[in-house]
C-alpha cells in the first residue's frame, strides 16, 4: 500500500470515528424555535445584503409544534412577510448553505448535515497540519469527538460557526515555515474561501471579529502581502454587502452578566432579570414570544435605554466587583469556561485552573497562542461570563495549547515521535 492510500485511509477512519461520535453524543435539543425559527424562515425569502424578513404566522407555528415536528418541518417560500429585528441575519446564509446543500433534508436536518461536514472538513484540516502522530490523537480526542464540541455541531445555531475563526488562526502558527514558501494555487483558493467564510461568520456573531482580526495580522506576518490583502479585500467587501443592522440589545447582555456572581443588583444569571426591570421601570409585562411587544421598535428602544442607565448605575456605584468579575470571566475563557447553576466556588476554581493553563501557555512560549485565546473572549468577558456557547471558538485553541504543553513537558518517542529531520509543530514562537 502506498504512503498516499495508507494516509486517505486513516483520514478516512478519523472522519468515520466523527461521524460515530455524532451519533453518540449529538444532541437532540434546539434553540428555543423563537431564536432560530425565525433564520429558517427568512432563507427562504433572503436577498443578500436585504432586511431580515420572516412569514410571522408560519414562525409562530412552527414554535406551537412538537420537537420531532420541528426536525422534520420545511418553510415555505412567500410574499408575506414581517421586518425581524432581534438577531443579525447572518446565520440565515449559512442556512441557505445548508438547504442548498442537503435538499433532501429537512430545514433543521440540514443545518445538523451542514455543521457536521464544516466539523469533519474542520477537525481533518487541523490533524493534516499536526505533524506527531501522538498530537493527531490528542486532536481527535481532545476535539474533533468532544462530547462538548459535538454537542455545539449537532445544535442547529450559529455558535458553531465560532470555531472559523480559530481554524484560520491554528493554520497560520502550525506551518509558519510552510506559508512563506511559493504560494501554490490551492492556498489562494482556501485562503479565499476561509476569508469569505470569516465574513459569514462575522455577519452572525459580531463578537468573533477581534479573533478575525488576528487572524489577519498574523497572515500579514507569514503570508505574501498581495493574498492577505486580496484576502482582506474579500472579507470587507462580504461584509460590506452583507451587513444587515439589527436592534439586538448590548445592554440587556450588559445587565444580565451581572448576576453571574454574587452581588446586591441582579440575582442569577438570567433573561429574565432584565425583563423583570422593564417590568419594574414601566409596568409593562416584556413579552419575547414571536408576535410579543419586544419586537416593537419603540419597547426595544425604551429598554436599551433602562438596560444602559442601570447598568452604568451599578458600574459607577460597584465598579470594583465588576472589575473582579471581568478579571473571573477573562480567566474561565483560559479553561472550560463558566458552569450555570454552579455555585460562587466553582466559577473561582474554573477561574483558577484558567491562570494555571494561561501561565503554562506563556512557560511553554505559545505567545500567540495565548494571545488568540485572549482575543476569542475578551470581546464579551468585560461584562457577560464565557459560557460555553458563547466561547465555543476558544476550545479549539485550547486543545492546540494543550497539545503545546505536552510537547514542551512530555515529549513522545518511539513509533509516534519525532524523526529528527522534522520539526516540532510550530505553536511556540
Amino acid at each position: 500500500m502506498t504512503r498516499i492510500s495508507q494516509s486517505l485511509l486513516v483520514f478516512t477512519a478519523m472522519a468515520v470515528a466523527i461521524v460515530g461520535a455524532v451519533e453518540v453524543f449529538g444532541t437532540d435539543r434546539t434553540m428555543s424555535p423563537v431564536w432560530y425559527g425565525p433564520y429558517l424562515s427568512s432563507a427562504l425569502n433572503a436577498e443578500w445584503g436585504g432586511e431580515f424578513r420572516v412569514n410571522l404566522g408560519e414562525v409562530v407555528a412552527f414554535r406551537e409544534m412538537s420537537p420531532l415536528q420541528q426536525e422534520n418541518y420545511r418553510f415555505a417560500r412567500t410574499d408575506e412577510l414581517q421586518p425581524y429585528n432581534h438577531n443579525p441575519l447572518g446565520f440565515t446564509y449559512a442556512v441557505i448553505a445548508a438547504k442548498a446543500m442537503f435538499p433532501a433534508l429537512p430545514d433543521a436536518r440540514a443545518i445538523e448535515a451542514f455543521q457536521l461536514l464544516v466539523h469533519v472538513v474542520l477537525s481533518l484540516s487541523v490533524i493534516a497540519l499536526l505533524r506527531l502522530r501522538s498530537h493527531r490523537v490528542l486532536f481527535l480526542l481532545c476535539y474533533a469527538v468532544n462530547p462538548v464540541v459535538i454537542h455545539f455541531v449537532t445544535l442547529p445555531y450559529y455558535y458553531f460557526y465560532q470555531a472559523l475563526p480559530s481554524l484560520g488562526i491554528a493554520a497560520l502558527l502550525l506551518r509558519r515555515d510552510r506559508w512563506r514558501e511559493a504560494v501554490p494555487t490551492w492556498l489562494i483558493v482556501a485562503f479565499g474561501a476561509l476569508c469569505a467564510a470569516l465574513a459569514i461568520t462575522f455577519l452572525m456573531r459580531p463578537t468573533t471579529i477581534a479573533a478575525i482580526a488576528l487572524f489577519f495580522g498574523l497572515a500579514w506576518t507569514v503570508q505574501r502581502k498581495w493574498l492577505v490583502i486580496a484576502g482582506f479585500t474579500l472579507f470587507a467587501t462580504v461584509v460590506g454587502t452583507g451587513y444587515v443592522a439589527s436592534e439586538k440589545n448590548f445592554w440587556h447582555t450588559a445587565y444580565v452578566g451581572v448576576g453571574a456572581y454574587p452581588n446586591a443588583h441582579v440575582q442569577g444569571l438570567s433573561d429574565d432579570k432584565g425583563y423583570e426591570l422593564y417590568h419594574d421601570r414601566t409596568g409593562v409585562v416584556l413579552n419575547a414570544s414571536l408576535g410579543g411587544n419586544y419586537y416593537e421598535h419603540d419597547v426595544i428602544a425604551r429598554y436599551g435605554e433602562i438596560t444602559r442607565r442601570e447598568y452604568l448605575r451599578i458600574l459607577q456605584d460597584d465598579w470594583p466587583r465588576l472589575l473582579r468579575n471581568a478579571a473571573v470571566n477573562f480567566l474561565q475563557g483560559f479553561s472550560i469556561g463558566y458552569m450555570s447553576g454552579q455555585p460562587p466556588w466553582v466559577q473561582y476554581a474554573i477561574a483558577g485552573s484558567g491562570a494555571v493553563f494561561l501561565m503554562l501557555l506563556l512557560a511553554t512560549r505559545q505567545f500567540w497562542l495565548a494571545a488568540a485565546l485572549a482575543v476569542t473572549c475578551a470581546t464579551f468577558t468585560p461584562y457577560y461570563p464565557p459560557i460555553p456557547a458563547y466561547m465555543y471558538g476558544a476550545y479549539l485553541l485550547l486543545v492546540l495549547g494543550l497539545i503545546g504543553i505536552v510537547q514542551r513537558f512530555l515529549p513522545v518517542i518511539g513509533e509516534g515521535g519525532r524523526p529528527e529531520s522534522q520539526p516540532p509543530d510550530a505553536l511556540t514562537v
